[in-house]
């Protein structure tokens, strides 16, 4: 009955691509409604009357699967908390006469924590690539916190402390596409979007306003340019291994 079923769904799908090509963009992202226009009325009653709510609402589930055994995963290979690699920042600032000064900024023993707290969010947007469909969806993590030690030279006052910073806001862009073959998922794409807003704190540091707030200018740069980015390649790494790992069958066979 299963087979049956995937069968009937790429006659659909084909069905939706030659709609597609007779009334242009329009049709492009959802499948036909009301099926039983289309279809005998005694066959009308095996699909569901909105088979793109019906995809949607699956590739909802799967996604959702996903991401579970993604934050698991990711926990699992110690990536939560993360560790991350000592840095040396150079930076300077202008006191209040406007003289400028260059510093160092030394961080280690970082940490990135709550990696491992993704989750689906909003509705996918399901498109295709022949008969195969394409799911695009976006995931949101909970607040991200950054955690360095650090040694900083600055106006031959060398402060130590540490700095915290919390990243509000990260979302994924992620793209899959399923082998009805094989019943799979592949990765095809997986990006990070900016993340909305990046909070510096910083304890042991009593110094000027503005060598504080250059210092945490350092870190913001720092967690948009580099700790991110590392944060994407972890995560598309292990995504990678968990999609391949689920089947599909349950949610569209």
């Amino acid at each position: 009955m299963k087979k049956f079923t995937v069968i009937i769904f790429c006659i659909l799908v084909l069905l939706h691509q030659v709609l597609c090509r007779k009334h242009g963009n329009r049709m492009r992202h959802v499948l036909p409604r009301h099926l039983d226009h289309w279809l005998p009325r005694r066959a009308a009653h095996i699909f569901p009357r909105d088979l793109g709510n019906f995809m949607n609402s699956n590739m909802n589930d799967y996604v959702d699967k996903v991401v579970t055994s993604l934050d698991s995963r990711l926990g699992k290979m110690g990536y939560d908390p993360m560790p991350l690699p000592d840095e040396v920042r150079e930076f300077s600032v202008k006191d209040l006469m406007g003289f400028e000064w260059h510093g160092k900024l030394g961080l280690h023993n970082g940490t990135l924590a709550d990696l491992a707290t993704m989750k689906r969010d909003g509705d996918v947007i399901i498109s295709y690539n022949k008969t195969n469909p394409v799911v695009d969806v976006t995931m949101k993590f909970d607040d991200l916190t950054l955690v360095y030690k650090y040694d900083a030279l600055i106006m031959n006052i060398g402060p130590q402390g540490t700095i915290e910073a919390i990243v509000s806001g990260l979302r994924i862009n992620v793209i899959l596409e399923a082998d009805l073959k094989t019943m799979k998922m592949k990765l095809k794409e997986l990006h990070l979007l900016d993340a909305s807003k990046i909070k510096v704190h910083t304890k042991g540091l009593y110094l000027a306003d503005y060598v504080v707030d250059g210092i945490a200018d350092s870190i913001t740069f720092l967690a948009q340019k580099v700790i991110l980015k590392l944060v994407e390649q972890r995560v598309r790494e292990e995504a990678h291994k968990v999609v391949e790992s689920i089947d599909l069958k349950q949610y569209i066979g």
